[in-house]
């Protein structure tokens, strides 16, 4: 069914990028790669037929909604579980109002935001970087080797200090 799809994908980009119909070729083909375990790709597939359907249909339609509960799936599937809950979420509301609650849809979106609930979530809060710490260059340390230990009492011209303070008092 993938290589069908995929041959449709030719007639599909021929349309306008507003038909509903190019929708179900994008979706078929999340579909296959949802089953196929290429979640990223699905995602990425059920993305392109939910805009579609949200330019072609408005976004408070069946068909918009149940194009919400499959990218939730594949969110869910990539570790997004939030993101996954929000569109989950609006599926649902969405497949209330227009199917009804004994919806066959609406009873698989349901189920899903159970699942999406009851998931794990790993939100951290990472602390911005405000400021930055000068750091200091250990490399040159460690490419001459060790250093050479200064002697007691030697100046940079390479007198000594007392014979430099006994200049200065015979003057």
């Amino acid at each position: 069914s993938g290589l069908l799809l995929w041959r449709a994908l030719g007639s599909c980009k021929r349309l306008s990028p507003y038909d509903a119909n190019a929708a179900m070729v994008w979706s078929g083909l999340g579909r296959v790669a949802f089953y196929s375990g290429s979640f990223e790709a699905a995602a990425r597939l059920y993305m392109r037929a939910r805009s579609i359907r949200e330019k072609a249909l408005g976004g408070d339609t069946i068909d918009t909604a149940t194009a919400y509960n499959n990218l939730a799936c594949c969110l869910a599937a990539l570790d997004r579980p939030v993101e996954a809950a929000a569109f989950t979420e609006l599926s649902v509301e969405i497949l209330k109002e227009l199917a009804g609650e004994d919806h066959p849809r609406t009873h698989t979106a349901m189920r899903n935001l159970g699942k999406v609930r009851t998931a794990p979530k790993k939100v951290a809060m990472e602390a911005p970087y405000l400021y930055s710490l000068p750091l200091r260059d250990f490399t040159r340390a460690l490419r001459s080797g060790r250093r050479k230990k200064k002697k007691k009492g030697r100046s940079k011209s390479g007198s000594s200090s007392r014979s430099s303070k006994s200049a200065k008092s015979r003057k």
